[in-house]
């Protein structure tokens, strides 16, 4: 083969992962891993950040982030080893005029390079094409409760079809309000960052780890990890930001594993489980696994139609027309 055929098939070569690239994405990236410097981009910059690629590169990607999304953002990346990739995730870009962008981004190191390289997508018409409700906390990027129910129930489902027993681990903090009304207001978004980066990059899927409401949290993981381990970590940035011991972190954990239920009733199971915890908080909640969570809803759904029977009965009501 002559060298002019032999970079011709090398320039057909890079031409064609190009294309590939830009089939799949919007927009594309390399950044430095520490600072996470843009070194080289290209694609729709100005629909996806609001600036040129021109005024993209020396800027920092994270800056680019919703604050609740750079410490995930940076955790996910540095776990990538040489010649390897993570799955898709979805993030937030903050554009200047302060409009949220949700976009997935796939990353990969190839062994020539120490930098990152990024694929992003705008994620918008794909959440809603596939129904998915993406509700966020800001401070710490994590699902809020209903659509972190959404996702439990799909991963949850999916592991124990794969015959994987996934774990639902719930966490709750006692006194963490108080002591972090001691802390400025800068420590404190760092905390809740590191709180959702921290569960965002242990959930199964890269991102199914909610806020239930205030002080109770949620992920789904594989048994790699366990209860503990995230409990006394969460536990241990609790200490950190507030210099306090006496913030703790309660927990309790589910499994996925029971195969007698059909998807809806995982999905049903799961829900009543998680509003249950966040109305009783960890010390009052004993459910362990998803028959247990169908036993608790029946139970519940036959104490309202009872009580309801002994109202109508009673005559305990009274009907007012409009």
């Amino acid at each position: 083969m002559t060298k002019i055929a032999s970079s011709e098939k090398v320039r057909i070569e890079r031409d064609r992962f190009v294309a590939f690239s830009f089939a799949a994405s919007d927009m594309l990236l390399e950044i430095e891993p520490e600072s996470g410097l843009i070194s080289y981009v290209s694609g729709a910059t100005k629909s996806i950040t609001g600036c040129t690629a021109s005024e993209l590169m020396g800027q920092s990607f994270y800056n680019l982030l919703q604050p609740g999304d750079r410490h995930f953002t940076a955790r996910l990346l540095h776990r990538i080893q040489k010649g390897g990739r993570v799955p898709p995730v979805v993030i937030r870009i903050v554009q200047q005029n302060l409009s949220k962008v949700p976009v997935i981004i796939g990353a990969c190191k190839l062994e020539s390079s120490k930098n990152f390289f990024l694929a992003v997508t705008l994620a918008e018409k794909i959440l809603q094409n596939a129904g998915n409700h993406e509700g966020r906390d800001d401070a710490s990027g994590l699902l809020d409760m209903e659509s972190f129910s959404e996702r439990a129930g799909k991963v949850m489902e999916m592991a124990r079809m794969q015959g994987s027993d996934a774990k639902l681990t719930l966490l709750e903090f006692d006194h963490l309000s108080e002591h972090l009304k001691k802390v400025d207001q800068q420590s404190v978004e760092e905390f809740f960052a590191q709180v959702g980066s921290y569960l965002r990059s242990t959930a199964i899927d890269g991102d199914a780890a909610g806020m239930l409401e205030q002080n109770k949290y949620a992920v789904v993981h594989d048994t790699n990890i366990s209860e503990s381990q995230i409990r006394n970590y969460i536990q241990q940035l609790a200490h950190t930001a507030t210099g306090s011991s006496k913030v703790i972190v309660k927990s309790a954990v589910m499994s996925a594993q029971d195969g007698k239920l059909s998807p809806q009733d995982t999905a049903k199971a799961l829900r009543y489980s998680i509003n249950k915890f966040a109305e009783t908080g960890a010390d009052d909640f004993s459910i362990t696994n998803l028959s247990d969570s169908i036993s608790g809803l029946m139970a519940d759904t036959m104490s309202r139609v009872s009580n309801l029977k002994n109202t109508v009965a009673s005559d305990s009501f009274q009907v007012v027309f409009q």
